[in-house]
Formats: C-alpha cells, sequence, structure tokens
C-alpha cells in the first residue's frame, strides 16, 4: 500500500490515531510549492525599526550573557506577519 498510495496519520484524542490512506490515482501530479519562506523573508524588509530593536536586544544579551529577547522578537514577527497575512491566500489555488 505505502509504494501506491500516500498516507497520512493524524492524532485524535489522548489515545487514539487514526489513518487516512489516500489513494494515488486521485490526486495532483504537481508539485506543492509553499510560498510562505519567500513570502516572510521579503516582509522583513518591511520592518527594519523591529528588526534594528531585535538585533539591539541579542546584542546586550551576549555582552551579559543572561536574559532573553523573546518580546522584541515577537514585536518583529508581529510586524512581518501583519505584511504576510494579506499576500499568503493570494498564492493558493
Amino acid at each position: 500500500i505505502a509504494s501506491r498510495a500516500k498516507i497520512r496519520y493524524s492524532y485524535r484524542e489522548a489515545t487514539s490515531w487514526s489513518v487516512l490512506v489516500l489513494d494515488k490515482s486521485t490526486m495532483s501530479e504537481e508539485e506543492v510549492v509553499d510560498h510562505l519562506p519567500a513570502l516572510k523573508a521579503s516582509c522583513a524588509k518591511h520592518c527594519p525599526a523591529q528588526k534594528k530593536e531585535y538585533n539591539a536586544c541579542k546584542q546586550r544579551i551576549a555582552k551579559l550573557g543572561e536574559g532573553d529577547c523573546e518580546a522584541w522578537f515577537f514585536d518583529f514577527l508581529h510586524c512581518v506577519d501583519h505584511c504576510v497575512a494579506p499576500q499568503a491566500f493570494k498564492k493558493l489555488k
């Protein structure tokens, strides 16, 4: 079966697993392309202030040897996600 079909496992509840066997004859032969990494990279250019603050925090932490930059990282991610969100679904079929 594994050579003729793709198998997808999904976890349900705390103790049960379900197995879904997908027949290759019903599946598209196109390669799936993930556009999200490219979108995130292009949108990161639109968030220079947040990236600068995050990098400055990383340098401070490297000097001090303790702490984290979680808040600055999430500020940067929020900016990137705000840019990516409207574009992400345009690329889907």
